[in-house]
């Protein structure tokens, strides 16, 4: 195998050589994956924003804390009817 054979492949264990052919079948196959996923339903989000909100041994700094009714935008609904999206 030549080396043009071979793509270099940032993956969230670190790097990892992969053939091209085998990196492009892994993107389908994530694709595919993606567009056929269960929907998270109400009682799962639930159950993980409990866990992630149960108490810790290590609790963050006071400097590290969200403010009181902080709500993230991903999590705001659009009023303006552009999806959250900016003009421009």
């Amino acid at each position: 195998m030549g080396a043009k054979n071979v793509a270099l492949l940032t993956t969230r264990n670190g790097l990892e050589h992969m053939p091209l052919r085998q990196r492009k079948l892994a993107q389908l196959q994530h694709e595919e994956w993606l567009a056929h996923r269960p929907k998270a339903a109400d009682a799962l989000i639930a159950e993980a924003l409990h866990i992630l909100d149960r108490p810790t041994a290590h609790p963050p700094a006071d400097s590290d804390r969200l403010p009181e009714g902080y709500v993230s935008p991903h999590r705001k609904p659009a009023s303006n009817g552009t999806g959250g999206r900016r003009k421009g």
